[in-house]
This record gives structure tokens, sequence and C-alpha cells, in this order.
């Protein structure tokens, strides 16, 4: 039996102002993650080597979700009205939980999560409906 991880050994829960989002927001196809990286290379006169510079400013992250329910719209909703209102953006985290074959079990937390809806796809007579969101987030934790 092959020791990768398959997709199904995987869950992902969103929080947003600590209520667990239900629904189609348990309905996730798939999810990555981008660390946001830079190495700057900087030469100087009279060196013979560069200098590199790294320097880390958080992670990008996508998803896509299948449609269950209209709980993906009323959350585009409330972000709509809470932006018209001038009110504060809410505080985010999703929990990604890993359950790797050898037995182990990892939760990566993503936290001071800002994210936007990128679609909501209509879907040929067969298929699924899809709403894609992606976004920042600063802290990527372990449990």
């Amino acid at each position: 039996m092959s020791q990768r991880t398959r997709g199904s050994e995987t869950t992902v829960q969103v929080l947003i102002d600590g209520d667990l989002k239900t629904g189609s927001w348990a309905k996730v196809l798939d999810w990555t993650i981008s660390p946001k990286q830079d190495v700057q290379e900087t030469g100087f006169q009279g060196e013979l080597e560069d200098d590199y510079d790294f320097s880390h400013h958080g992670y990008g992250f996508d998803m896509t979700l299948q449609e269950l329910d209209k709980k993906l719209r009323d959350v585009l909703l409330d972000f709509v009205s809470r932006e018209q209102a001038r009110a504060a953006y809410p505080d985010i985290q999703i929990v990604i939980t890993i359950k790797h074959r050898a037995g182990e079990t990892e939760t990566l937390v993503l936290e001071n999560v800002v994210f936007k809806f990128d679609s909501l796809a209509s879907a040929a007579k067969k298929d699924f409906i899809q709403t894609k969101i992606s976004g920042s987030f600063k802290t990527l934790s372990r449990q």
C-alpha cells in the first residue's frame, strides 16, 4: 500500500467569527497553500560573491467547494453588507486536518485569513455547481 496521503484523508473546516460553517463549506474539493516568499540577490562592488536575502510575506491559498445549499452565498452577501456598512472584516480561521497513512494526524490552522469569492460557477447538466475562493493569511500553525 502506498504511503502517500490522498485527498479523502483530509478535512477542511472554516470558522467565521467563531462559527463553524457547515453545509457547502464542508464540501471542499481541493485546496492549495502557497507561501509568499522572495529571494533577493544583491551584488556589491569589490565583493566576489553576491549576498542572498530571504523574506517571507505570509501565504496565499485557494479552494474549490461544491454547492450543497445557499450557505456559500450567505457569507458572500454578508461580506458585501459588512463592506457597505464599513464594518470590520470578520475573524476567519481555516483548520485543515491531514490523516497520514503512517498513523500520524497533522492539524494546520490558517489564522488571520482574508478571502474573496472568485467565481460561482454553473455546471453542465450532470456536473455539480462549484464555488472558488482565494485569499491570504499571515499565520500557519501546526497543532
